[in-house]
């Protein structure tokens, strides 16, 4: 549903990018969610100048976008069959 252009380094000018396709989104919760989450990867980049190639960085910049986002919501949870309260961040 939506995506981020990483700085590879290669590029001399960069910005970051976000690209969410609202035809492959099932409805607008999850449209904002995406654009949300995907934003927060932009606003990361620009911030903290994170090293998409780290596993460390890529997981922790992951965790906050899909906290931030709402992915990880009790609702969300709950859709996905995830009921217990153990094994959450």
């Amino acid at each position: 549903v939506g995506g981020f252009a990483v700085n590879d380094g290669s590029q001399k000018r960069y910005a970051p990018g976000v690209v969410v396709v609202a035809e492959h989104a099932p409805d607008k919760a999850v449209f904002e969610r995406t654009l949300v989450h995907e934003l927060v990867h932009a606003y990361d980049q620009c911030r903290a100048k994170v090293d998409w190639k780290s596993g460390a960085h890529h997981a922790c910049a992951e965790i906050r976008a899909s906290s931030l986002s709402g992915e990880c919501d009790l609702s969300q949870e709950i859709n996905r069959g995830v009921f217990g309260l153990m094994a959450h961040h």
